[in-house]
Formats: C-alpha cells, sequence, structure tokens
C-alpha cells in the first residue's frame, strides 16, 4: 500500500512539473510576443514574431505577423499620401498665387494711376479674366477635396448622345 501510495505521489509529482514547465514555456513565449509587439508599436519596422512551434500561440504568432505586414503596409501608404498631399498643397499655393498676384497688381496700377486712361478699361478686364482663372481653380480644389472626402453624390440621368 505504501508503494502503490508512492507511485501516486510520484506521478503527482511529475504532472505538476510538466504541467508547471509547460506553463512557464508559455509565458515565456506570452511575454516574448508582448514585447515584439511594443518594439512594433514604438516604430521599429520589419520585426517579426518567431515560433519553432506548430501550436495555437504559434499559430497566434502567424496571424499577428500577417497583422504587422499589414499595419506596415498601411503605414507606408498613409505617409505616401501624407506626401502626396504636401506635394500638392505647394503646387497648389504656387497656382493660387500666381494669378491672385497678376490680380493685386493690375488692380493696384490702376488705383494708383500708374496707367493712362486708354489702358485702364484692359487693366480692369485683364484683373477680371485672372480673377476669374483664379476661382475655377478654386473651385476645382473645392471639387477635388469633395471627391477625395466621398461627399460628392453622383445622380444617373438619361442623356441623348445625339
Amino acid at each position: 500500500m505504501i508503494t502503490l501510495l508512492g507511485i501516486i505521489i510520484a506521478v503527482l509529482s511529475l504532472t505538476v512539473f510538466i504541467f508547471a514547465a509547460r506553463q512557464f514555456t508559455q509565458n515565456r513565449r506570452v511575454l516574448y510576443m508582448k514585447k515584439t509587439l511594443e518594439d512594433i508599436l514604438g516604430g521599429q519596422d520589419g520585426i517579426r514574431l518567431l515560433s519553432d512551434k506548430a501550436d495555437t500561440l504559434g499559430d497566434l504568432m502567424y496571424k499577428t505577423n500577417e497583422l504587422i505586414d499589414s499595419y506596415c503596409q498601411q503605414k507606408q501608404n498613409y505617409e505616401k499620401e501624407q506626401l502626396s498631399k504636401k506635394k500638392l498643397l505647394s503646387n497648389l499655393s504656387h497656382d493660387v498665387r500666381t494669378p491672385l498676384v497678376s490680380v493685386v497688381g493690375y488692380l493696384e496700377a490702376v488705383i494708383q494711376d500708374r496707367v493712362d486712361e486708354k489702358n485702364k478699361a484692359e487693366y480692369i478686364k485683364t484683373a477680371l479674366e485672372k480673377a476669374y482663372a483664379l476661382k475655377e481653380q478654386i473651385n476645382q480644389l473645392f471639387e477635388f477635396v469633395q471627391s477625395d472626402a466621398n461627399e460628392i453624390k453622383f445622380k444617373l440621368e438619361r442623356l441623348d448622345l445625339c
């Protein structure tokens, strides 16, 4: 009876030891995942989770790597989009400033009497044309912004092409 009790205690001890070792290994792998994810969130690109086991935690690491790849791709796309928008705004400010400076220049010349009576009407006409061109550019910008924000609602209607 004592040997049976000894065997039971030995089996239980071995089971507890195996369970504790397995739990320790799992905890270590989870901590590894946590630290790696913190590094990625901290801005380190190119880091991936590695697992040599094909268990549930290994599958979770694989799926997390897919999520990380998706995140990095979206981050790159966002950065490219932001750079593109900066360039667009820079070009746009130049394109808007040019006709505006022309309008101001022509009108200042008229107001300050630097233009003879014969050319005043032509200067005012030119200033008005530049103002219309500026208005058209601003309208196009507004349409672009609405389109980019998906705010434009299209209305389909029949049209006779002939």
